[in-house]
């Protein structure tokens, strides 16, 4: 553990950090694609026999469309091709697309995109209340219970017992990296921290917690999740390293204080913790229970032709029996830079997992990915013939020259199965 440390010294010097790479990040693609624009690509090394170019685009989405381009870019048989405007919603949000509407190999818009790289049905595994259905059961997770507009759900609610010290969380559904995540000392509590219209999650803390030289922490653990192209192909990998999220504070049941309580910042990497060797395992098997639950139930649903994928991070506490209880699920979760942060990074976790991904060897380079299973799930009926057009007007109104061209009616006739 770092001496002097202050968490809150260091998610300030940490938003400093971030702004100064995002502001690099989007200087060096804004020129990256002034060039594409007029025509300057970088000049890449020939391309192997039987490979042919590939073309990823930036449109502006929120998430890691921009990081998972910069690591495909690196390779010789990968192209940018510049952003445009596409159309604005009611919302006066503004959407982007590939230039020419083209439909691309890699793309932050999914609908322009040969590969989605968020999966159909996520929310199962994001949204705690649902997660926690899903898990229900299996001694995966915490028992839990559920508020749905400042009502206990089936009207089960947790009662205080005497003699019980362990603190409370009342979890927001649809929050995640320890956000809207709130802790009291008595069940009967729980409810004065919820608030009307919203969903929430109700857990006491686990008991006989591994603490870390006194202090409260969890792992982060990642998961890589891939569909093929037929729905009904699904892969799971985990990752061997990950982190280890350690509170500044000495831990007591007495202490409510976030800092104490809920630990969100990762503090070293988790390969030099002894237990590492033993517990992997098992929070790869929760992992795989997961999934494979949400697939079988059909929650996570394929896409007819076009490839998904999604990297997630889960987050586990530790007993002294050696049991792991899975706290939540990120779906784009946190992945650092080493612009960011040069010892805490993920870069190495990005790059071998496009490798799985899109495979430039034969069998694939999988790094410190391991295979964990493969599940057959059901295939998603093929989609019924729109009655009305979903394409934006200022799609369709695309001009005769543009309409000429093969890719753009490509890209129209994908964006007419989207109804």
């Amino acid at each position: 553990m770092r001496a002097g440390y202050d968490a809150t010294k260091e998610a300030a010097e940490q938003s400093a950090r971030q702004a100064e790479v995002l502001a690099a990040r989007r200087e060096k693609h804004a020129a990256a694609a002034g060039d594409a624009a007029e025509g300057k690509f970088v000049v890449k090394a020939a391309l192997a026999p039987g490979r042919t170019m590939k073309f990823c685009s930036i449109c502006r989405v929120k998430g890691h469309g921009s990081r998972y381009c910069e690591v495909l870019l690196r390779r010789p048989d990968w192209q940018l091709i510049p952003s445009q405007k596409w159309f604005v919603d009611d919302a006066h949000n503004q959407y982007h697309c590939p230039n020419g509407n083209r439909l691309v190999d890699l793309c932050d818009e999914m609908h322009f995109s040969r590969m989605a790289m968020y999966l159909k049905g996520r929310q199962c595994l994001e949204n705690k209340a649902r997660l926690g259905l899903l898990v229900a059961g299996r001694n995966l997770m915490p028992d839990t219970f559920y508020i749905r507009d400042m009502q206990w759900v089936d009207g089960l609610h947790p009662i205080d017992a005497d003699g019980d010290v362990l603190p409370w969380f009342v979890k927001e559904a649809e929050g995640n990296e320890g956000s809207f995540v709130e802790c009291c000392e008595k069940a009967s509590d729980c409810m004065t921290l919820a608030r009307p219209g919203a969903n929430f999650v109700v857990q006491q803390h686990v008991k006989d917690q591994l603490l870390y030289e006194g202090r409260k922490f969890h792992l982060r653990c990642h998961v890589l999740i891939t569909c093929k192209q037929d729905g009904s192909t699904w892969r799971v990998y985990t990752y061997r390293d990950g982190y280890l999220n350690i509170s500044p504070n000495q831990w007591s049941p007495d202490c409510l204080s976030r800092d104490t309580q809920v630990v969100i910042y990762r503090s070293q990497r988790i390969g030099s913790w002894q237990p590492w060797e033993d517990v992997y395992p098992k929070c790869q098997a929760s992992a795989k229970q997961i999934i494979e639950q949400a697939v079988m139930q059909g929650q996570l649903e394929g896409r007819l032709g076009q490839e998904q994928f999604e990297i997630a991070s889960l987050d586990y506490m530790v007993d002294t029996h050696g049991e792991v209880w899975l706290l939540e699920i990120n779906m784009g979760p946190v992945l650092r830079d080493s612009f960011l942060d040069p010892d805490l990074n993920d870069d190495d976790l990005i790059s071998a997992a496009f490798e799985i991904i899109v495979p430039q060897e034969d069998p694939p380079n999988l790094g410190r990915w391991d295979f964990v299973c493969e599940l057959i799930g059901v295939a998603p009926l093929p989609a019924e013939p729109p009655a009305v057009s979903c394409i934006p007007e200022q799609v369709a109104a695309v001009s005769e020259e543009l309409l000429e061209d093969k890719v753009v009616d490509d890209v129209l006739l994908f964006l007419d199965s989207f109804a």
